[in-house]
């Protein structure tokens, strides 16, 4: 499974297109995630040995902790959009003005 690098891009001016890209990798990452895990259960369910199920331990740990890291990505990435926004919103609203009526 593929770590996509949500928080090294800047939000700045992001297309819709390129959120767009990143959702549809992180959809993909967020389903292989699931067949991976349907394959470690099949694995664990046949494992002859405690090492055998430590290492699908191991493996089962490392795929959440790349799946949550990913996680983490794109909602910090989702939470820089709606702050981008929010900011320019209100750089735009005229100064001394904070009932936003006319």
């Amino acid at each position: 499974m593929g770590s996509v690098p949500y928080d090294s891009m800047s939000t700045e001016r992001l297309e819709p297109d390129e959120t767009r890209k990143l959702l549809k990798a992180f959809g993909v990452m967020v389903t292989e995630y699931q067949a991976s895990t349907r394959r470690l259960l099949e694995r664990r369910a046949a494992a002859g040995t405690a090492e055998e199920e430590e290492s699908i331990q191991r493996e089962a740990a490392e795929l959440s902790a790349e799946l949550n890291r990913a996680l983490r990505d794109i909602t910090i990435h989702v939470l820089r959009l709606q702050s981008d926004f929010l900011m320019e919103l209100v750089a735009r609203q005229p100064a001394g003005d904070q009932s936003g009526e006319d």
